[in-house]
């Protein structure tokens, strides 16, 4: 019975050394800077470009602006679930870049493009308003700036 007791002992020991690293495992991926921007590897959908909601126009110590979302592409009058934003915050402007939850691709799957209806979300800051101007970076790059929601450029704040 007693060489077991050290290969218990030693058993015990590896056990709360893999539960460590496994937590630190854990606790290392969830870690990152305070920047506002997805992590890679961030889960991806289809482009949505936004718009500060007309009802609630953002003052200068805003931290939080209520947003309107809406789904680029066809989707039958959908816009769907909002994914977190991308939240560049350069200077005097801020980009901001919304995608919502991708639609099924399968085989056959057609959309209709009655134009879909926009989704209200929060857009969170990490520091006050102020006069900084708020850019809608999907009509910066990609698809969206040569459609109609980008016509007007990129500007969100102030109201173009």
């Amino acid at each position: 019975m007693k060489p077991a007791v050290p290969i218990l002992h030693h058993m015990k020991v590896m056990l709360r050394r893999f539960g460590l690293l496994l937590v630190l495992a854990v606790l290392a991926g969830c870690g990152g800077s305070a920047s506002t921007e997805q992590a890679a590897g961030a889960q991806q959908g289809d482009t949505a470009t936004w718009e500060v909601n007309p009802a609630s126009p953002p003052s200068e110590k805003a931290r939080s602006i209520a947003v309107m979302v809406s789904r680029l592409g066809c989707a039958g009058g959908v816009t769907g679930k909002v994914l977190a934003p991308v939240v560049r915050e350069e200077g005097q402007q801020v980009i901001v870049t919304y995608q919502v939850e991708a639609l099924p691709r399968e085989e056959g799957a057609d959309y209709t493009c009655l134009g879909n209806a926009p989704v209200e979300s929060s857009l969170l800051l990490a520091a006050e308003l102020g006069t900084r101007s708020l850019l809608d970076g999907a009509c910066l790059e990609g698809q969206a700036g040569s459609t109609g929601p980008c016509a007007a450029g990129a500007s969100r704040w102030p109201a173009p």
